[in-house]
């Protein structure tokens, strides 16, 4: 468990600087990238993945270093599930609580974590959890539609962003390396838990 710690204290430390979580980087990072346009002057018959090499190239070492970050996100989730799957919850635990002090920009490590709670019937700490989760991806929501809103108006393709977000879609970039939107589905299953939370301490008998 230390030398796992120490890698990934070594990881952040190398990957950040002061002040800056690893999915704020991400984030960031992302936003270095030539803007989706929603393919607007995309020739017809021309491919995606065609077209983003030819008129909006990135530079390989910013593919590099994004995908590193990335990949060092999965990698841990990976990791915390094969811990819970040996039943070395506590692993697990400390490596979602780290994703989400970093501001991991997907529900994923936020669902299993709250569901690992759950299973070790720990209420306190599960509803602590759906808490953050709620706050968390509800401002990440709505920041996001308003900068993919701003991209499509600059091009004229606002209401084909707005026919996306209100379908429930999300929107992805760059062969789906990363989203620009997401409705994060499982918000309104988070909702509901916290509700029934709340239920309990208003009715709990004194």
């Amino acid at each position: 468990m230390q030398e796992l710690q120490l890698q990934i204290i070594e990881f952040i430390a190398n990957n950040t600087t002061a002040g800056t979580t690893l999915g704020e980087k991400l984030l960031e990072m992302q936003r270095q990238f030539p803007p989706f346009n929603f393919y607007y002057d995309k020739p017809e018959g021309m491919s995606t993945n065609h077209y983003l090499q030819k008129f909006k190239p990135v530079e390989f070492r910013d593919y590099f270093i994004y995908g590193q970050v990335k990949r060092w996100f999965l990698n841990l989730i990976s990791q915390a599930q094969e811990f819970t799957k040996k039943g070395e919850a506590e692993k697990a635990i400390w490596i979602y609580e780290t994703l989400i002090e970093h501001r991991y920009p997907n529900y994923k490590p936020y669902d299993l974590l709250i569901k690992l709670y759950r299973k070790q019937k720990d209420p306190a700490n599960e509803n602590r959890i759906i808490n953050i989760s709620i706050e968390f991806f509800t401002a990440l929501r709505k920041n996001q539609k308003e900068y993919v809103l701003s991209l499509a108006r600059e091009v004229g393709m606002k209401e084909k962003a707005l026919e996306y977000i209100n379908a429930g879609n999300k929107i992805e970039y760059y062969g789906g390396a990363f989203v620009l939107y997401d409705p994060v589905k499982v918000l309104e299953k988070w909702k509901l838990l916290n509700l029934k939370f709340n239920e309990k301490r208003i009715f709990k008998p004194i």
